[in-house]
């Protein structure tokens, strides 16, 4: 796990979008734990979603259902599920931050995680299993990271190591996960895609 790295924040004093996500998940989950957060109503069910688009109507439940996108990047299935994920977007997420400024940022973390769902349904249009957790708008993080930071160090397995390094056996990691484990109930696919997006994303809303 990338539990660290060194690249001071140039841009801004604190990453407050950053933290409010961060807070965002660990409200919502709390929610769930206490029945207030119901997961049948938040998380993503590819077969659904697949379903409505392919009807081509437009009503309250393509509605209700396209929402999903979003709810479900903010929902997690356990603790350890949430406390992984929050610690990418907190290595990672201040520094993208930083280089897109406030608003652009939150608007990029929403479009790569609904690029990982949308993503994930391609891939996946008659999966009945819910899914859920932020872990796809934080590859689009690391992704931009990526592109915006790769010579900067950051700690992986012990060792201080160039960011263009770990996060480039990550994302190798991704796609051979996906080709030898496809039914292991994680959505491999989803983070290709926020990967991707980040990619991309990063360098168009980037400061000039």
């Amino acid at each position: 796990m990338i539990l660290a790295d060194d690249n001071p924040l140039k841009h801004i004093e604190r990453p407050v979008v950053t933290i409010a996500l961060i807070a965002a998940c660990v409200v919502v989950f709390v929610g769930q734990l206490a029945d207030l957060v119901p997961i049948e109503g938040g998380a993503m069910v590819p077969r659904r979603l697949a379903a409505i688009w392919r009807s081509g109507v437009v009503n309250e439940q393509v509605v209700r259902e396209g929402l999903t996108l979003v709810t479900a990047m903010f929902m997690h299935g356990d603790v350890l599920h949430l406390l992984g994920n929050m610690i990418y977007l907190w290595v990672f997420g201040d520094n993208v931050e930083d280089a897109l400024g406030h608003r652009r940022y939150l608007m990029f973390y929403l479009l790569t995680g609904i690029t990982a769902g949308v993503t994930h349904i391609a891939v996946a249009p008659g999966s009945a299993v819910p899914t859920l957790g932020a872990s796809g708008a934080i590859s689009g993080v690391m992704g931009a990271y990526l592109v915006l930071y790769p010579r900067a160090m950051v700690y992986w397995r012990g060792a201080r190591v160039p960011a263009f390094l770990a996060l480039g056996v990550w994302i190798l990691l991704q796609f051979v996960l996906a080709a030898v484990s496809p039914q292991a109930g994680i959505a491999w696919w989803a983070h290709i895609g926020g990967f991707g997006a980040g990619l991309v994303l990063g360098l168009v809303l980037r400061r000039r």
